[in-house]
């Protein structure tokens, strides 16, 4: 407990520098200027003629998005389209972990959907699984898996399940049980891929979770969710099995 103390304590002191740095904020680009950048960008990709060519211009529009990320002005929409782009440099194989800070932020201050979205999505980008940032996200997580809001609380439920790590289990378990009732036939779904996620990360959590386990395979077999279908059979098996050795010993 002391090392994750220690580690979150270490992360909001990195967030804290950035905010306070006394290098000097950038003027930040109006969201047409940062369109036309990302036109621009895409142009000049498309004519490059060799990989060097390529190499340079990504990496000097990746640091284009650090430096305008920089800065404290940044409205919703500006910050949604430059961790956009930030997400396609990552997929080219750019580092671009300056943004995820900056997603974080996004998924848990947007007021507008589509800016939540984005920022939750390139959140599953960016954050894998066991990353030390990740536990930055259990509050935001936390929060809209127990709102009323049904595409925050399914985006929250997938969210989890990407980047949630065994150590981080505990702290969102009880929210995504409790998601297992509800009336939303894809909220249920969504809860028992997190189940389901959650035992693939610590396997002696399907001996002390049974309970849950049968009420997510209710669920979980007429809607083939996101796991694949081994593990599904595999998960009811172990329950079935389990089921029925207790079963026996009761009646011994």
């Amino acid at each position: 407990m002391s090392d994750l103390i220690s580690s979150i304590s270490g992360l909001w002191t990195q967030i804290t520098d950035l905010s306070t740095s006394t290098t000097s904020a950038p003027d930040v680009d109006s969201v047409d200027d940062i369109l036309v950048s990302l036109n621009s960008f895409r142009a000049g990709f498309t004519r490059c003629q060799s990989e060097h060519e390529s190499s340079v211009l990504i990496a000097n529009h990746v640091k284009y998005l650090k430096w305008q990320l920089s800065s404290t002005q940044l409205t919703e929409k500006q910050t949604s389209l430059l961790i956009e782009r930030c997400a396609v440099c990552k997929s080219l194989g750019y580092d671009v972990d300056f943004a995820c800070i900056h997603a974080m932020k996004l998924a848990q201050s947007a007021k507008e959907w589509k800016h939540k979205l984005t920022a939750y999505l390139i959140c599953q980008q960016l954050l894998s699984e066991g990353s030390d940032k990740s536990i930055l996200m259990v509050s935001t997580l936390y929060r809209d898996v127990m709102s009323r809001h049904v595409p925050s609380i399914v985006l929250a439920l997938s969210t989890v399940a990407e980047i949630i790590s065994a150590e981080l289990i505990p702290a969102i378990e009880q929210p995504v049980v409790e998601r297992l009732k509800h009336a939303s036939p894809l909220v249920r779904q969504r809860a028992v891929a997190c189940i389901g996620a959650f035992i693939a990360r610590n396997p002696d959590l399907i001996n002390s979770k049974q309970e849950y386990l049968k009420v997510g395979i209710q669920t979980f077999i007429p809607h083939r969710l996101c796991m694949n279908q081994l593990k599904c059979n595999q998960y009811c098996m172990h329950w079935s099995s389990s089921s029925l050795t207790a079963g026996k010993m009761d009646h011994a």
